[in-house]
């Protein structure tokens, strides 16, 4: 389960049943089937998105804040995944799901999705994702939503990098003249860990380009430069995080005068800059979880964040907010 500002704010038609659903996070069984010598991973039920390199929730990710990009694609689908390994640095994946908007679909017709990753060799590894299906009522091909992106990581010493760079684009149905409406994004996250220590530093410049204003209402370019500092604690069963951050956001182009969650300027260009912080704990009960999979049973994790201001969108509210998330990891 999961609560908190960035749960309340997820998009839903309205309907009691997805308000309720909003707070449901990850539930699916999996099942390996040997194939070819490799184990073939099926996973269905309320999946993880493969668009995005960060998680949902903050404690997952580099920085407190996500970026504008990650906050604009599926995180949580309802659908069916399956991937299979290839020679040991190479895996490939496929997805039937519900949608973009997993509690708004428009449409009963399903989406897909596809997923190329490679181990380059034991610092560093590639990968590319693509989306394509229909987000909007009418549901024939030209109008179906496609969004591509490629993510990289290399680890040098005690210095990481990742870059991640996105486009989408969509024919607008309900629009005069079907214009067809893009947007893309792009950041580069830097972070230094001294001797592998608790301590580590992270720096996080960012771009979203919605040229058309189909995902954030505005014709506009948003770039974003996030500082933080985190400290960490892990041992077999608790990981104790605390860790602050100051991040500073301008919005450009024909409306660029909104920066979401945030009054707009009419007229103006905006900057906006916050300075936040976090403490979250997350202990692991009935087995050890290693990146995500457990060793010896089937764990449950509890995760308490409390965070100031609240939320890890950029679009956060101001008041302290506590979130709880109970997960059973596959």
């Amino acid at each position: 389960m999961q609560a908190g500002k960035d749960v309340e704010n997820l998009v839903t038609d309205n309907a009691s049943l997805n308000d309720a659903l909003k707070y449901l996070y990850y539930t699916y069984v999996t099942y390996l089937a040997p194939v070819g010598g490799e184990a073939l991973a099926l996973a269905g039920g309320l999946i993880p998105g493969h668009l995005g390199y960060e998680s949902f929730h903050a404690i997952d990710n580099p920085t407190y804040t996500r970026i504008y990009g990650v906050d604009n694609v599926p995180y949580f689908p309802w659908g069916v995944i399956a991937k299979y390994p290839y020679d040991g640095a190479v895996s490939a994946g496929v997805m039937v799901a519900s949608g973009w908007d997993y509690l708004s679909s428009p449409n009963s017709v399903p989406s897909y999705g596809g997923r190329l990753h490679w181990d380059v060799n034991e610092s560093a590894w590639l990968r590319g994702n693509v989306f394509y299906g229909p987000e909007q009522q009418e549901t024939a091909l030209d109008f179906w939503r496609l969004a591509v992106e490629g993510i990289g990581e290399i680890d040098f010493g005690d210095f990481g990098l990742v870059g991640n760079l996105g486009w989408g684009n969509e024919k607008q149905a309900m629009v005069s003249g079907n214009p067809r409406y893009q947007w893309s994004w792009g950041a580069v996250w830097l972070n230094w860990q001294p001797r592998g220590g608790p301590w580590s530093v992270g720096l996080r410049p960012e771009f979203f380009r919605d040229e058309d204003g189909l995902l954030t209402s505005a014709r506009q370019t948003i770039t974003a430069l996030t500082a933080a500092v985190r400290y960490e604690i892990t041992t077999r069963r608790q990981l104790l995080q605390v860790r602050a951050e100051y991040r500073f956001d301008h919005s450009t182009g024909p409306q660029g005068r909104v920066l979401p969650g945030r009054r707009q300027h009419v007229g103006s260009r905006p900057a906006a800059l916050h300075a936040g912080g976090e403490l979250a704990l997350r202990y692991l009960s009935g087995g050890v979880c290693l990146t995500g999979r457990p060793w010896g049973g089937l764990p449950r994790c509890v995760t308490w964040i409390c965070s100031w201001p609240a939320g890890s969108s950029p679009a956060h509210s101001t008041r302290p907010q506590v979130a709880q998330v109970v997960q059973a990891l596959p």
